[in-house]
């Protein structure tokens, strides 16, 4: 524990005794220890004597029943602003889901690619052309391969 920490919790009685004296022994050799000390112990007595003191003319049974009250008042009036909804529109909120799943899916199906793609080659009309098409619907993809020498 850092050292101006030790001071802190001996001076609030938060150390064991064992501790406490090890703080004690500190203080008698180290002159800032001890200055530290006396410092801490001037600003909690500070504290303690500016604090004003509050004294209520009611038992804190009567606040807190005047808590209560207001928060049963609160949810009661929110009870009574709860405004029924149709029996048709909360049934509507699951038919749309299910619309709407249902549409998603069939756009899917359609615009997948069928299962009867194939790749296709085409081969030159003409002996002389040297190109070849190669074409592939599942894939999406269309290659042409050129031969730029000719026999």
């Amino acid at each position: 524990m850092n050292s101006d920490l030790e001071i802190q919790a001996y001076l609030d009685n938060e150390l064991t005794s064992a501790q406490a004296r090890q703080v004690a022994l500190r203080m008698d050799k180290d002159a800032d220890a001890e200055r530290l000390f006396r410092e801490l112990r001037a600003v909690k007595k500070a504290l303690a004597e500016a604090e004003p003191e509050h004294k209520l003319t009611e038992p804190r049974e009567f606040y807190f029943a005047q808590i209560v009250q207001r928060i049963d008042r609160a949810e009661a009036l929110a009870a009574e602003q709860r405004v029924e909804v149709p029996w048709w529109r909360r049934a509507i909120a699951p038919i749309a889901g299910v619309a709407a799943v249902s549409a998603v899916a069939f756009l899917l199906a359609r615009t997948a690619t069928p299962t009867t793609n194939f790749a296709q080659e085409t081969g030159p009309r003409t002996h002389e052309s040297g190109a070849i098409t190669f074409r592939s619907h599942a894939d999406g993809m269309t290659i042409v391969w050129i031969d730029g020498q000719k026999e």
